[in-house]
């Protein structure tokens, strides 16, 4: 089998010290492409640009998912989107993992990953930008706009909370017109 991980060695605390782990739990089962992303963009660019792959394993937190979920359907390479992706949760949060049952133990969830049965998730679409979990357009939105990256950094999900807190000082939301 022929696997492509993208990882984001600085989603969560613990990514960066993961890959090698990772690495060496899959090495002797398949045949392995790890990408690293250096900036954000570059997992969107990595799936977009993938070539031929059985399985697409991402290493990384909910970001990290979105920009691959969105380069592969963005890609030229139609067939991408019928490649299985897997997920290791080594983000902060990692809402979407928790939502689907993916164990947040390392060796675990690269086992699921590899042997697990597939599922199939909906995806929500807003112009060109597809999602997995949920959008949103008011203070939550403005919450992870605002959100101080270098301090997620720090104190993990408490920047979250810093934000939405600051946000909420200022909120005055507006007026808005939804057609579907």
């Amino acid at each position: 089998m022929n696997v492509s991980l993208i990882v984001n060695p600085i989603a969560g605390n613990k990514a960066y010290k993961s890959i090698q782990t990772i690495e060496a739990l899959l090495k002797n089962r398949v045949s392995c492409t790890t990408c690293v992303t250096r900036k954000r963009g570059d997992a969107y660019d990595f799936a977009k640009n993938l070539g031929r792959t059985n399985r697409i394993l991402i290493a990384s937190g909910d970001g990290t998912i979105n920009e691959v979920i969105n380069g592969i359907l963005h890609s030229e390479n139609t067939g991408l989107a019928s490649v299985p992706i897997a997920l290791i949760p080594v983000g902060t949060t990692n809402v979407l993992a928790k939502d689907r049952g993916i164990p947040e133990i390392i060796e675990d969830a690269v086992e699921l990953a590899l042997t697990g049965e597939g599922r199939k998730i909906s995806l929500g679409r807003i112009n060109d930008r597809y999602f997995t979990l949920m959008a949103g357009i008011g203070l939550d939105a403005e919450a992870v706009r605002g959100l101080m990256y270098w301090l997620k950094k720090i104190s993990g999900k408490a920047a979250h909370v810093v934000s939405g807190l600051k946000v909420l000082s200022r909120y005055n939301p507006p007026r808005i017109t939804v057609k579907t």
